[in-house]
C-alpha cells in the first residue's frame, strides 16, 4: 500500500489530469472535434478506483512533461464520477472502440494486476490494434505503442502475439513509453 506522499502525490496528478482541457473522459469526448494530436490512454481500469492502481494520471504528467500538447483520451469517468452512465448515449465499449481508432495514437500500458487491473477489454483492443499491424504494417504498425512492468501478471500471451507476431517490442517503463509517443506523432 502507498505512503501518505505517494498517495498524495497520486492525488495531485490525478486532480492536475481533471482540470486539464485538453484531456476528454467519458462525459466530455461527445461531440468535440479537435485538430491536433490526439493520444488515447488504452489499459485496464481499476474495479474499484484505487487510487495506487490509477495509471493514467501519471501517463497524463509524462506525456505533458515530454511535451505533448494534444489531445488525450481518458476511458474513465471525471472525477470518478459515474452518475453519467445513466443518460450515456452509447455504450462505453462503443465509445472506446469510436476513440481509439480516431485517436493518431493509442498508448497501451498494461500493468495488470489480478484483482484490480485485470484487463479483459484491453486484451480485445490490443490483440485488434497488433491484428491490423500485422496486415497492413506500413499503414498499422505505427498506429500505438505498448508496454508493462515486467512485474506484471500474465502477459506471456500479449507478449508473444505483439512482440513476436506483430513486431512491435514492448517498452516496461511507463515514461518512457509516453515519451516514445511523443517521438512518434512527432515523426508522422
Amino acid at each position: 500500500m502507498a505512503g501518505r506522499k505517494e498517495t498524495q502525490k497520486m492525488l495531485n496528478l490525478t486532480c492536475a489530469m481533471w482540470d486539464d482541457e485538453k484531456v476528454l473522459c467519458y462525459q466530455d469526448a461527445e461531440g468535440s472535434t479537435w485538430n491536433q494530436d490526439s493520444i488515447f490512454l488504452a489499459g485496464p481500469s481499476s474495479r474499484e478506483d484505487v487510487l495506487e492502481f490509477k495509471w493514467r494520471s501519471l501517463a497524463v504528467h509524462y506525456l505533458r512533461e515530454a511535451g505533448f500538447i494534444g489531445i488525450i483520451f481518458i476511458p474513465e469517468p471525471r472525477e470518478n464520477d459515474w452518475a453519467f452512465k445513466e443518460n450515456f448515449p452509447e455504450p462505453i465499449v462503443a465509445w472506446e472502440a469510436r476513440y481509439i481508432l480516431q485517436s493518431d495514437l493509442v498508448l497501451f500500458w498494461i500493468p495488470r494486476h489480478q484483482t484490480q487491473l485485470p484487463g479483459r477489454v484491453t486484451n480485445t483492443e490490443l490483440g485488434f490494434m497488433a491484428g491490423r499491424a500485422c496486415a497492413n504494417p506500413e499503414r498499422f504498425k505505427y498506429s500505438f505503442v505498448w508496454g508493462y512492468p515486467r512485474d506484471a501478471w500474465k502477459v506471456k500471451s500479449e507478449h508473444h502475439w505483439v512482440s513476436e507476431i506483430a513486431g512491435i517490442e514492448p517498452l516496461h517503463d511507463l515514461n518512457e513509453l509516453c515519451i516514445e509517443a511523443v517521438r512518434l506523432l512527432g515523426d508522422k
